[in-house]
């Protein structure tokens, strides 16, 4: 500190300085370009994050559309057990006395494998879904089909518990247990 010549102290650097009006106006000036930058560069920054968060969903978009694709197949090939198991239930009771013919033996089928057919239009609804350009919201009819074939499906797996296609216990697989259906997960 430093004392003037009126006894009253002063920091170092401030000095005698009049107090000119004009002084405090250029000050305001430079805190409001301050303050017009300090929001530039907000709004760059926001800007920034906003494509960075548009590219990530992209490519969360892309992997979940490859998994659905992936999913498709899975469904195939978890609705093949069943009908195959109802197939070869079918032969062995064609064998003995019992007699089913061609209608007959579609229906069995198509019964047996409900649960899995459904989770092959589940699985292709969510792929047609995610496929969609410009991407779908959540009111879209695909995804809105895919959703209600959900519950649907969980129905039908809890429902139709494997006792064998053509009901006869003594042609009961014991590795017959139904698989969760993987669309629902």
């Amino acid at each position: 500190t430093m004392s003037t010549n009126n006894g009253v102290k002063q920091r170092r650097g401030k000095g005698n300085a009049p107090l000119d009006k004009t002084n405090t106006n250029d000050e305001r000036t430079a805190q409001r370009f301050s303050a017009d930058d300090h929001l530039t560069r907000a709004e760059a920054t926001v800007q920034q994050n906003k494509i960075a968060a548009q590219e990530l969903y992209a490519q969360w978009r892309q992997h979940l559309q490859r998994i659905s694709y992936l999913l498709v197949f899975v469904s195939f090939h978890m609705a093949q057990t069943p009908m195959t198991d109802c197939i070869k239930d079918m032969k062995e009771a064609n064998a003995g006395e019992q007699v089913i013919d061609g209608k007959q033996a579609i229906g069995m089928i198509i019964y047996e494998s409900m649960s899995e057919i459904v989770g092959i239009c589940l699985c292709a609804c969510l792929a047609f879904f995610l496929s969609m350009k410009p991407h779908g919201d959540f009111s879209s009819p695909a995804y809105m089909c895919s959703a209600a074939l959900i519950p649907l499906q969980v129905g039908l797996y809890k429902q139709t518990k494997r006792i064998g296609c053509t009901g006869d216990m003594d042609l009961l697989r014991e590795d017959s247990d139904r698989a969760f259906p993987i669309g629902v997960v």
